[in-house]
């Protein structure tokens, strides 16, 4: 053992020595590898833009919002100055927010996303556009936004960003926000208690850990994709909105079905009502987009509602089972304060504060103590249950096996033969083979039980080295053994007969020691047998004539 753990500790070290040559190798002559384009400063675009209102030219800086009707058109003009000088090949860096864009340079269009056959929505979501400009003082960029939502919607527009293509998206990648790594952190977990789920699910199908894994990844994925750090890189931005909305919506529904799994009374109906009003929504705001352009964001209200109704089925079920005096539901009420008091936070600051220009953590800190506490209860719940399943299991194999011979005990053959009833194909070609140890009694009276039971431990040696992988053997009484075979013909059933005598005896030279069995078989006939047991006190009656044939002889 020593030994083994000095290999160990030997080959842990080679590991460590050939990561740290190929580190040094690396910052050493790695420098090749380096990008071949220095990083530029970015310029923000916040002054100097001017749009006409009524007629009339105004002047107005970035960020600011502005109420634009469906299908309303607000333009917007910058003329480029001697800043554009300083990059070589210069960009601006525009937030698609909902609305359709169009961009053009000296008049010239050189982006629009309108009539853009990329979804069935108006808005086709939001995003980071990067568009090229001519590097040239006194160009002027027109920036035009066309409603889309249905109503008069307020738009957040933010300062477009002027600097080298690399730059702008470096930026966006460089200043990946806090959130980003709590919840890529979040959704690992969550991915890791989910594979838990998968791995206990052979202990117990209705298991906790599944929906706490699932409830922790859509969490951390919808708070992942809300992200500005998220528009900037995913390639289809539709598709990214409705990502959005759609883990919004369901990410409440496995929180829902622990409540409905744990706790009982009105907890448990109300929990049932508020998933029923989510998946509803679901349904009808995906039918709403797809036959009648309602957009996700107009069922933001309502999104909102489930989620606090969500909290609510929480407090509810939190009364409810203090009633009840349900422990593992008091236990999940008590993970869920925190989240709950996250959400509340987060939603109220939602409109007190613009959300795009800020950003809080509670949902998140919530999230975490959520699965922390949930994560300990189940946790300990499982290894409990992992050790009752361990301990069950040794019971059964005390229980289903012989403990002297190691063979199935009387309780496996009556398990057995009942299954055997159950399943009338099994009957096809079953054969019962009764096997009984002669002069038991005299062994145990002359010599001690010791060398009964030696006598009885070689016989089941002997039977045991004579199945097949399909047959069965049990010890049903003192000196009587049963066989199930199956596939033999009255021949083979003969020849078993005579190999299991040559065994015995090359068993008994081999071990220097002397003794002998009574034997009888028969077959499962469907014409003269009610049921197996018949054929099987069919086998005894001939063992027993048998062992009276082998006294006869003796005599």
């Amino acid at each position: 053992m020593y030994a083994q753990k000095k290999y160990y500790k030997i080959v842990f070290l080679l590991t460590f020595v050939i990561f740290l040559f190929f580190s040094v190798n690396v910052l050493i002559k790695g420098e090749v590898y380096n990008r071949d384009f220095e990083l530029s400063e970015i310029t923000r675009l916040d002054s100097k833009w001017s749009y006409i209102n009524d007629g009339e030219l105004i002047s107005l800086d970035f960020p600011f919002k502005i109420n634009i009707k469906q299908n309303e058109v607000k333009s917007f003009y910058y003329i480029v100055g001697d800043e554009v000088n300083k990059y070589q090949n210069p960009s601006i860096r525009l937030y698609k927010y909902y609305a359709d864009i169009i961009v053009k340079i000296d008049n010239k269009v050189a982006y629009t996303s309108v009539n853009q056959k990329e979804s069935i929505s108006n808005t086709k979501g939001l995003g980071y556009l990067v568009i090229d400009i001519p590097k040239k003082i006194g160009s002027k960029i027109e920036v035009s936004v066309i409603g889309t939502m249905n109503g008069d919607f307020t738009y957040n527009l933010e300062a477009p960003l002027l600097g080298d293509k690399e730059s702008l998206y470096y930026d966006m990648l460089y200043n990946v926000p806090i959130t980003i790594y709590l919840n890529v952190f979040i959704l690992s977990v969550g991915l890791f208690i989910m594979i838990m789920g998968f791995i206990v699910r052979k202990i117990d199908r209705k298991n906790s850990f599944l929906n706490l894994g699932f409830f922790s990844f859509a969490f951390s994925t919808y708070m992942i994709i809300s992200t500005r750090w998220f528009h900037g890189f995913f390639p289809n931005i539709y598709l990214g909105y409705v990502l959005e909305y759609t883990f919004l919506i369901i990410l409440t529904w496995p929180p829902l079905i622990l409540i409905i799994d744990e706790v009982d009374r009105w907890g448990k109906k109300f929990a049932i009502g508020v998933l029923i009003y989510e998946i509803s929504l679901l349904w009808i705001s995906y039918l709403s987009l797809y036959f009648f352009r309602i957009e996700f964001a107009n069922f933001l209200p309502l999104i909102h509602i489930g989620l606090i109704l969500s909290i609510l089925s929480i407090g509810i079920a939190g009364i409810s089972s203090y009633r009840d005096n349900n422990i593992i539901g008091i236990r999940l009420i008590k993970s869920f304060i925190p989240l709950s008091i996250g959400i509340m936070m987060d939603l109220l600051l939602y409109n007190i504060f613009e959300f795009n220009n800020f950003r809080t953590y509670f949902t998140e800190i919530g999230l975490v103590l959520f699965l922390v506490f949930q994560f300990y209860y189940v946790y300990g719940n499982y290894i409990k249950a992992i050790r009752e399943k361990y301990r069950s299991e040794i019971y059964r194999k005390i229980a289903y096996n012989d403990q002297l011979t190691g063979v199935g005990s009387r309780a496996a053959f009556t398990k057995e033969l009942l299954n055997i009833e159950n399943n009338k194909t099994k009957l096809q070609d079953l054969w019962a083979v009764c096997v009984d140890l002669n002069d038991l009694k005299y062994y145990n009276d002359t010599f001690g039980h010791a060398m009964g039971d030696k006598m009885l431990l070689s016989l089941s040696i002997v039977l045991k080295s004579s199945l097949s992988k399909n047959d069965l053997l049990f010890r049903t009484g003192g000196d009587e053994f049963i066989i199930f075979l199956s596939g033999y013909g009255l021949n083979e059933i003969k020849n078993y007969h005579k190999s299991l005598e040559e065994i015995r005896k090359r068993y008994c030279q081999i071990n220097n020691i002397e003794f002998s069995f009574a034997i009888g078989y028969s077959k499962f006939n469907s014409n003269k047998d009610k049921s197996f047991e018949n054929t099987i006190n069919r086998a005894d009656a001939k063992m027993y004539q048998n062992k009276k044939e082998m006294k006869a002889k003796k005599h």
